[in-house]
């Protein structure tokens, strides 16, 4: 194979079993992808382009000619690439995300509210979707929205701020100017997403009626995202620890999810809630080794292989433990 000597940077990285993925793009160049095999990177490319890699043909071939619908993990994983933008077809639900992205603007043109009006925003938009009875499309459909909204939002913002550019009165480019806009926002992204999930598990805890204190103050000033049934069978030491949980909330993996171990000393078993899709075999293994319950929506979880799946626990079936413990304790109330 000929190619190009700028592609050596990429051929020397190669290793045996690596994923390499071709694509021909529609404007005809060439996307070229690289994941270290068992990586968390590689599932990425696996899901988006549905690469068996226990295909025994070590070689695929797929030929995307027709559109393909967008979910959240396919949305998230090309943005995350820097593949494409996924915009919103017209109709629908997404009339009412435009019209929840031109509330977004109109009325904080240049700062969004805190992470629960946020949620809260959201979640008035579309009324009743059946939180209570299917929690983890619910929880889905929220995201969905917040992230196209959040997206359009900051699309104006940049709008804005490149009418006015980056130049000062001398003319030359403001580089410090143009980093500290796209640092900003790189930030604000990140803040928002994290903050606002948490309001939305708050909300699927009220709709059935489940204590949630949230960021309540333990041990030695620890403030989980969650404790349960309530802070005060938690300061009591008779109470029965088994009878415990611990949830942490956190957008993506990363190794971010061992902070939450460290958390509740007198919880053992503690679960956390993730929109992550592509958490590799092992890293689960490492998760359930130190007694850390992964909770991933259903929509989102079902895009991992059978083997994966089953290690994950939905937001549903968490939730119906929460009621189970809650009942217990009213009953010797």
């Amino acid at each position: 194979m000929y190619y190009p000597a700028e592609l050596d940077a990429i051929q020397t990285r190669m290793r045996a079993g690596d994923l390499l993925v071709l694509a021909v793009k529609q404007s005809g160049d060439l996307l070229i992808l690289l994941a270290s095999k068992g990586s968390e990177r590689e599932r990425e490319p696996q899901l988006l382009f549905g690469i068996d890699d226990s295909d025994e043909e070590r070689l695929q071939v797929r030929e995307l000619h027709e559109p393909i619908a967008m979910d959240f993990v396919a949305a998230t994983i090309l943005e995350d690439l820097g593949i494409a933008r996924v915009e919103l077809p017209s109709g629908g639900d997404s009339a009412i995300v435009a019209r929840l992205i031109e509330t977004l603007i109109t009325e904080f043109a240049s700062r969004l509210p805190a992470d629960e009006q946020v949620a809260s925003l959201v979640r008035g938009a579309f009324g009743d979707v059946g939180a209570r009875e299917e929690p983890d499309a619910a929880l889905v459909w929220w995201i969905e929205a917040e992230a196209a909204a959040f997206r359009g939002w900051e699309d104006a913002k940049i709008g804005a701020r490149l009418r006015q550019g980056f130049s000062p009165a001398d003319g030359a480019p403001d580089v410090e100017s143009f980093r500290a806009f796209s640092m900003s926002l790189r930030q604000s992204r990140v803040s928002r997403a994290g903050g606002a999930l948490e309001y939305h598990i708050r909300e699927l805890l009220d709709v059935r009626g489940l204590r949630n204190p949230m960021k309540a103050i333990i041990d030695h000033g620890e403030r989980p995202d969650f404790l349960f049934p309530s802070k005060a069978p938690y300061d009591d030491a008779s109470f029965d620890a088994a009878q415990l949980r611990m949830l942490g909330v956190k957008y993506t993996a990363e190794d971010r999810w061992r902070q939450v171990l460290n958390e509740a000393r007198r919880i053992e078993q503690k679960y956390l809630l993730m929109l992550e899709p592509s958490i590799t075999a092992s890293q689960v293994s490492q998760m359930r080794n130190a007694k850390l319950q992964l909770v991933i929506p259903a929509p989102i979880r079902a895009r991992y292989p059978a083997q994966v799946a089953g290690e994950i626990s939905t937001v549903a079936a968490f939730l119906g433990e929460l009621e189970r413990i809650q009942t217990r304790e009213s009953a010797r109330d």
